[in-house]
């Protein structure tokens, strides 16, 4: 995964405080890290905040569990993006779909380094 990471990708330790861009060594010592390069989506990042199995999805490559609460974050990486991927961002941009899982399953953009917690 971090072989396909942007050379310098965005990265934050707090995104109230905005975002900044390094050197990829320098952003992985950071919370919140960009995955994917600006122009494909290799990576799928998403945080779980329920205990529910995944389903429809394949098993994630990366998963990193919150021993405290027992959210995770997990990334699944594909060699080639399924084009089903946009009927995924989809569902969590639905309307009615953010009502129902909003609090349980958000989809991000970046990956939180399991490293920073």
């Amino acid at each position: 995964m971090v072989t396909r990471m942007p050379q310098k990708p965005y990265f934050s330790d707090d995104l109230s405080r905005g975002t900044r861009i390094r050197e990829k060594s320098a952003a992985l010592r950071h919370r919140e890290i960009q995955p994917n390069q600006p122009w494909e989506r290799q990576c799928l990042a998403l945080d779980i905040d329920h205990t529910e199995r995944l389903v429809g999805l394949p098993t994630p490559n990366v998963t990193v569990t919150n021993t405290a609460n027992g959210h995770r974050h997990v990334a699944i990486v594909w060699k080639k993006p399924p084009s089903a991927l946009g009927r995924v961002q989809a569902h969590h941009e639905s309307p009615r779909s953010r009502t129902s899982c909003a609090d349980s399953c958000a989809s991000v953009s970046r990956w939180r380094s399991p490293s920073r917690g």
